[in-house]
């Protein structure tokens, strides 16, 4: 089944890879989902609406109050081995699109 994935991914000329938070837990950045560990599991938080945060002061400074915060957190971990596999894809032009949610 691995042997199949990766033929895929080297015969592909135009990639597009999807990713989400799950990606970066190796770096020790929490996901929202995971049971026990994740932020929701953890927290009352939830991600702030697109449209709270367009129309509601109070929601968008408390949503950069927590981000100010929490940035450090967020800039000491580095980038784990999924991270550089596909910063090596996406240089040697095997991946044409990397969306993520991180």
């Amino acid at each position: 089944q691995n042997h199949a994935l990766e033929e895929f991914i080297l015969s592909a000329r135009r990639l597009l890879v999807l990713t989400g938070a799950g990606l970066s837990t190796e770096s020790g950045i929490p996901d929202y989902r995971s049971e026990g560990v994740g932020l929701y599991d953890r927290t009352k938080h939830r991600p702030i609406q697109h449209m709270e945060f367009m129309t509601d002061f109070q929601a968008r400074r408390r949503y950069w109050a927590r981000n100010y915060i929490g940035f450090p957190v967020f800039i000491s971990k580095g980038p784990n081995t999924a991270h550089k596999v596909l910063a090596e894809m996406e240089k040697s032009k095997q991946i044409k699109w990397l969306v993520t949610q991180n």
